[in-house]
């Protein structure tokens, strides 16, 4: 079902047409811009099915009938759950009557693919902005916080009902958190994709179990010792916790994990006609930036893990620790001492065993764009310019690099916290890291 609604701009007063997907979400943001001038509508939808209304309320624009509206300047879709065309000139009356994109991608999709896409996404949204989020924040605060004496009992509200008995040692806690997580996060995965990560990295672990465990063993311990298993937790909680405010601004974004890489790479083109209306760019950009650092400050725990697995020793590093300075890195320490993420990145490569955690490449480039002010944005064409220059990237392309930091920082994270429980069965005398802050 589709809303045509029509905005008089309250700059130049040229009329927009809008065509809002009336959907599954019950509210959404919606950006817009003025094809004339460029002036940004931004508002929200919200629609109530008891009582069978849908409405959007924008700024900077006049919301007018259609018989108010004498002649249409310029045309765009609109939704909270897809992508949409971006603003173009009305030329033609044949260009007001053209099917919004949605519709595309449901003869894409199927009816079946369909309804499982979007349960997964009203599902995300309602995790969201519900009391699940809420119980997990409060769940993992008790955690970092060493306040066992209360974790159990919130723990035991949000999962079986049953309280965790027993010592932290025995990684019962860790364990439950990481289901928790899971669960949470599950709407941002679908089945498939999750289980894959699964089963890779367990394989790669049970490699690493029975070829080289006085190493796994040795590498646990080193984590326990530089404090990383708090570190890397914390850090990967915390930028979830706070991006999870911006997750509704990118469900667009999360639905074109559906489609092929051969058919995001021709929406991701910056001529191409479609992008997002759920998000400004200005807005979410450090989003990107955090996304980044967190990915960036949790790697050593892959990066100690495919050492250790392809080399022999998780000190043992690709292309001999060599960082394209004067000194190369020869320690897990140096490893996590290097200043620049561009640095740690050279030692990374993304077809090793455990690099399955990472969900595309990082772009140190646009990471250093975004944190300088060294790029512009054309709002109307969405299209991020940066690298003096060199190089454009849409919103929609952008959004789809959020989507991925956000899995990567949920792997890592769920990795993490497994090896927490690993080295916590080895050595359950000695975990004492997440007792004390």
């Amino acid at each position: 079902m589709t809303k045509t609604g029509y905005l008089r701009c309250e700059v130049c007063a040229k009329v927009t047409q809008v065509k809002i997907e009336v959907g599954y979400l019950d509210a959404f943001p919606l950006y817009v811009n003025c094809g004339h001038c460029g002036t940004l509508f931004s508002g929200r939808y919200a629609k109530n099915d008891e009582e069978v209304t849908a409405s959007a309320v924008f700024r900077n624009a006049t919301e007018i009938d259609a018989s108010e509206a004498d002649t249409v300047d310029y045309f765009c879709d609109a939704s909270g759950e897809l992508i949409m065309r971006k603003v173009a000139p009305a030329q033609r009356a044949a260009d007001l009557m053209v099917p919004p994109v949605w519709m595309a991608f449901h003869r894409r999709l199927g009816p079946n693919g369909m309804k499982a896409l979007f349960g997964r996404m009203v599902e995300l949204h309602r995790t969201v902005n519900g009391p699940a989020a809420h119980e997990w924040s409060r769940v993992l605060d008790l955690w970092f916080n060493g306040k066992h004496a209360y974790l159990s009992a919130q723990l035991a509200d949000v999962l079986d009902g049953t309280p965790l008995a027993g010592p932290v040692s025995a990684g019962r806690y860790v364990q439950a958190i990481r289901k928790l997580t899971r669960t949470l996060f599950a709407p941002l995965y679908g089945s498939e994709r999750n289980g894959e990560f699964v089963r890779r990295v367990s394989a790669s672990l049970r490699t690493l179990k029975i070829t080289r465990e006085a190493g796994l063993k040795a590498y646990l311990r080193r984590l326990h010792e530089m404090g990383l298993f708090d570190s890397c937790e914390k850090i990967a909680y915390g930028q979830l916790r706070n991006g999870l405010g911006r997750f509704e601004q990118l469900i667009p974004a999360f639905t074109l994990s559906e489609l092929t890489d051969a058919e995001r790479a021709a929406l991701f083109a910056p001529d191409s006609a479609y992008g997002m209306t759920t998000l400004s760019f200005e807005d979410i950009k450090f989003l990107y930036v955090d996304l980044f650092e967190s990915v960036v400050k949790v790697l050593p725990v892959i990066v100690g893990l495919n050492n250790l697995l392809h080399r022999g020793s998780h000190h043992a590093f690709l292309n001999g620790g060599a960082t394209g300075k004067k000194t190369s890195v020869s320690s897990l320490e140096q490893y996590v001492d290097l200043y620049t993420a561009a640095d740690k990145m050279k030692l990374i490569d993304y077809g090793e065993a455990f690099s399955v955690a990472m969900h595309g490449e990082l772009n140190n480039k646009l990471r250093n764009a975004i944190g300088h002010y060294a790029y512009r944005y054309d709002s109307l064409e969405q299209k991020i310019v940066y690298d003096n220059g060199r190089k454009v990237m849409s919103l929609l392309q952008f959004g789809y690099g959020c989507y991925e930091l956000i899995l990567t920082l949920l792997d890592l994270f769920d990795l993490t916290m497994f090896l927490h429980e690993v080295h916590d069965h080895y050595f359950p005398d000695e975990n004492v890291s997440n007792n004390v802050i």
